[in-house]
């Protein structure tokens, strides 16, 4: 007869990974309401993403939607992808718009931006950190 399969419990991705994550989903969608914004030739000022380039955020959001599926299901290969996601935003403000002085909506210009992605990518960091062991 067969001896009795330990059960182990289940890695829990504790309450400041999950805040990361809704936010993270709260951020794809105003990237996705950009995209519409752009492609439907609305009025600018509805824009909530500072891009304004359909391929930039087209490829930042299948990123972030894909990295964000990963650290859901505590795959490690989604918390190096929303990394990745971030030095691609940090790239693209420095080598493609040459410019962190460059405004991109209202006040907000190049320079929050890839101080808002280094942040970004602290907590994250942080986060992993903390429940680490659990990715596979």
């Amino acid at each position: 007869m067969a001896e009795p399969q330990e059960q182990r419990e289940a890695p829990k991705r504790g309450a400041f990974l999950n805040v990361l994550v809704a936010l993270g989903v709260i951020g794809l969608l105003t990237k996705l309401w950009s995209i519409v914004v752009i492609m439907a030739h609305l009025n600018s000022r509805l824009l909530i993403s500072p891009s304004r380039d359909p391929l930039i955020d087209i490829s930042s959001s299948v990123l972030l939607a894909l990295a964000l599926f990963g650290i859901w299901h505590l795959r490690k290969w989604g918390a190096y992808l929303v990394l990745i996601r971030l030095a691609y935003t940090v790239i693209v403000q420095l080598f493609l718009y040459h410019s962190l002085a460059m405004p991109l909506i209202g006040n907000y210009n190049g320079t929050q931006n890839v101080l808002g992605d280094v942040l970004g990518a602290a907590l994250w960091l942080w986060a992993f950190s903390r429940k680490w062991s659990y990715f596979q």
